[in-house]
């Protein structure tokens, strides 16, 4: 498994851990209820505007979606783990402290 940059993936675990993101499902974030997934925390971190980051995320539309995600996501090295991340929010339900946890233990 591929790590991610160090300085992103240190932003990426404060951002989780910050408790200043909602936590949703089935979308990197969702402009009605200002949820995220912890995907879209990472967009967020980024600077990916608000717009791109409202694409579907679940496991089971993340390779099927017609809007890809955004690509400053994928060039941080998330590519091959972001169906990961995204099973952990969206399916096993996992709290943003355990998947910050899990990044920085094996990211």
């Amino acid at each position: 498994m591929n790590k991610l940059p160090k300085r992103f993936k240190e932003r990426w675990i404060k951002a989780l851990l910050s408790g200043k993101y909602k936590q949703g499902r089935g979308y990197l974030y969702e402009p009605t209820t200002e949820c995220y997934c912890a995907l879209g925390v990472a967009g967020d971190v980024l600077g990916v505007p608000k717009t791109q980051l409202s694409y579907t995320c679940t496991l089971d539309n993340f390779l099927l979606t017609k809007e890809p995600i955004p690509g400053q996501l994928m060039h941080t090295g998330l590519g091959s783990i972001a169906n990961k991340i995204a099973t952990f929010n969206d399916q096993k339900y996992r709290s943003f402290r355990w998947i910050a946890y899990y990044i920085k233990r094996y990211l």
